[in-house]
C-alpha cells in the first residue's frame, strides 16, 4: 500500500509541508509507504517556457528539502510534452496505479494534473481504478507564487515566514573587481544559476554557510553581481560553493559617487546588521 501526493513543490514551503505531513500521517495510520511524486523541471518550462518562473529552489535544493520531510520515497518523473498530453485518468492508471502502486492519493486544495482538456474527475477515476482520492486544506494562502512576489519586493521576513525557513542562495565564489578589499569590506562574488530567483536589488542581512561553519554577513544584489561580505572571516573562498541564508532587507540598491561614500554606507549597513542580531 502506498499513500502519495504529486506536485513540483518549488520552495518546499509551509503549505507543501502541511500536505506532505498529511501524507506521512495517513500512511502511518494505514501502515503504508508515504510517497512524493514530483518532476525534474517546472511544467511551465516545457509547456509555456516564456511564462516559466524563476525558481525558489533548484533541483538539488528541492531534493535536499524534500528528503528532510521524512517521507519514505521520492519519485522524480521527467516532465515532457508526452507526459503533459496524458489525461488525468491515463496518468492515474499508467503511472500511479501500474508503475507506482499508489492506493491513496492526497491532493493539495487547488492542485490539478493531467491534460486540462480531458477532464479532472479524480474521484471518479479513483473509484474505477481502486485509488482513494483525498483533498488537503491550505495553509493561510501560502503559495510559491506569493513567496516569489514577496522576494521581488524585498519583503524577506514575510517570505521566510511563508517558507518556514530562511530563503537561501547557493553559488560558487568567483573573482570580482576586488573593490571592497580596498575599503576594508572584502566581498565574495557568486556565480549563481540563472534559473534561481534573486530578491530585489539591494543590501541584505545574511548568514553565510562555509563548510561546517556559519558567519554573519551582508549581501548586495546588483544589476550584474551578487556579492557578500562575511564578518569575522579570514581565508580564501575562491572556487568554493557557499550558501547564503537571507534574513532581512537593509536598503535599496544605491549608486555612490565616491569610495568614501560607499564605505560610510557599508559601515551603517554593518551597524544595522549587528543591531538586528543583538
Amino acid at each position: 500500500m502506498k499513500v502519495a501526493t504529486i506536485g513540483f513543490f518549488d520552495g518546499v514551503h509551509r503549505g507543501h509541508r502541511f500536505l506532505i505531513q498529511s501524507v506521512i500521517e495517513s500512511a502511518r495510520a494505514l501502515r503504508a509507504q508515504s510517497v512524493l511524486i514530483t518532476f525534474n523541471r517546472h511544467p511551465l518550462s516545457v509547456l509555456h517556457s516564456e511564462n516559466s518562473p524563476e525558481l525558489l529552489t533548484l533541483e538539488d535544493e528541492r531534493q535536499y528539502l524534500l528528503r528532510q520531510t521524512g517521507v519514505d520515497e521520492i519519485v522524480v518523473l521527467p516532465f515532457s510534452t508526452e507526459l503533459s498530453l496524458l489525461s488525468a485518468r491515463d496518468f492515474m492508471a499508467e503511472v500511479l496505479k501500474e508503475r507506482l502502486g499508489v492506493t491513496t492519493l492526497i491532493l493539495g486544495y487547488d492542485h490539478h494534473f493531467g491534460n486540462k482538456n480531458m477532464g479532472h474527475d479524480y474521484e471518479s477515476y479513483g473509484r474505477e481504478l481502486g485509488i482513494e482520492i483525498l483533498r488537503c486544506g491550505e495553509v493561510n494562502g501560502v503559495s510559491s507564487s506569493l513567496i516569489r512576489s514577496l522576494l521581488l519586493v524585498g519583503d524577506i521576513k514575510s517570505a521566510n515566514e511563508s517558507l518556514g525557513y530562511n530563503y537561501f542562495i547557493r553559488g560558487i565564489v568567483v573573482h570580482g573587481h576586488h573593490l571592497g578589499r580596498t575599503i576594508g569590506f572584502p566581498t565574495a562574488n557568486l556565480d549563481i544559476a540563472h534559473e534561481k530567483l534573486l530578491p530585489r536589488e539591494g543590501a541584505y542581512c545574511v548568514r553565510v554557510v562555509v563548510g561546517e561553519y556559519e558567519y554573519d554577513g551582508m549581501m548586495n544584489i546588483g544589476r550584474n553581481a551578487v556579492e557578500v561580505h562575511l564578518l569575522d572571516f579570514e581565508g580564501n573562498l575562491y572556487g568554493k560553493r557557499i550558501e547564503i541564508k537571507v534574513t532581512d532587507f537593509i536598503r535599496s540598491e544605491t549608486e555612490f559617487t565616491s569610495l568614501d561614500e560607499l564605505k560610510n554606507q557599508l559601515e551603517k549597513d554593518k551597524q544595522y546588521l549587528l543591531c538586528q542580531k543583538y
